[in-house]
């Protein structure tokens, strides 16, 4: 009988949490209307708020971030912006990083309940990079880049951020990276150059050309910098290395390449 097997269903659902179960907890909070259609709406609403916040204590993210989302809809319980926000933050401690950006999404455009708040937006960005949520990395990194969500343009701070999401969009780091080393070798400050310098890693598409640019505006003399970087690698990468690199080196003005040459050759010496 399909209405038997449903009510020992229920039964079993509420015997589960009623037990302790987080997930029977938050099924029967968030399904209470179905499992108990003859329940007034006050019952409803109480009970599906006590039973999501006893799945939330238990370390059940999804409760808590579906809890959140009454709360900022109004949807069974007053509404409460306050209340919403600090069940959005336990659901991001317990391991839901993608909510901290969706907040800041709903705060930088003034939607889904959120008030427009450019300082609140940052606020929320940050906290889920530092959750390592990849596309809240990405948005700090544009804002870097373009100066927006009261941020300064900051190139370098940019690169990072699309760095440290470990994702390639678009080639941002290579191409950020392609500005901003010759950039600052060019206006001739070196503590900008070193900053550069470390984060250029041979393994980031685009070090090669990145580097010839740096050699094209003169500063032959880090050189040196690259062919260490290259010649820590296991000596099969290296030859590979450099192959590409005799490739690309042809695009070098003549009047530099013997100069790059010398630094090739020192680090020759090096290694035998």
């Amino acid at each position: 009988d399909p209405d038997e097997a449903k009510v020992r269903g229920r039964a079993q659902i509420r015997w589960s949490a009623e037990a302790g179960n987080p997930f029977a907890m938050a099924q029967l909070g968030w399904d209470y209307a179905d499992h108990f259609p003859e329940a007034s709406p006050e019952e409803v609403s109480s009970q599906m708020t006590a039973w999501m916040r006893r799945a939330v204590d238990k370390g059940h993210a999804q409760a808590a971030d579906l809890l959140a989302d009454c709360y900022l809809s109004g949807q069974g319980v007053g509404r409460d912006l306050e209340m919403a926000l600090t069940l959005y933050a336990r659901a991001g401690e317990l391991g839901y990083c993608h909510v901290y950006h969706e907040v800041a999404k709903g705060f930088e455009r003034g939607e889904e309940g959120f008030p427009e708040d450019s300082a609140q937006a940052l606020a929320w960005y940050r906290k889920g990079a530092a959750c390592g949520y990849p596309y809240a990395r990405k948005r700090l990194g544009e804002a870097r880049e373009k100066g927006e969500l009261g941020l300064t343009i900051d190139i370098f701070e940019a690169m990072k951020h699309y760095y440290l999401a470990r994702e390639d969009w678009d080639g941002k780091v290579a191409e950020l990276t392609s500005k901003g080393l010759p950039a600052a070798v060019a206006g001739g400050d070196a503590a900008a150059v070193e900053k550069w310098l470390r984060f250029y890693d041979p393994e980031v598409p685009g070090f090669l050309e990145g580097w010839l640019k740096t050699a094209e505006v003169g500063a032959v003399d880090l050189a040196r910098r690259f062919v260490a970087a290259v010649v820590e690698q296991p000596l099969e990468l290296v030859f590979a290395e450099t192959e590409l690199f005799l490739e690309d080196v042809q695009g070098i003005p003549l009047d530099l390449r013997g100069r790059v040459g010398s630094e090739l050759n020192d680090c020759c010496r090096r290694l035998i």
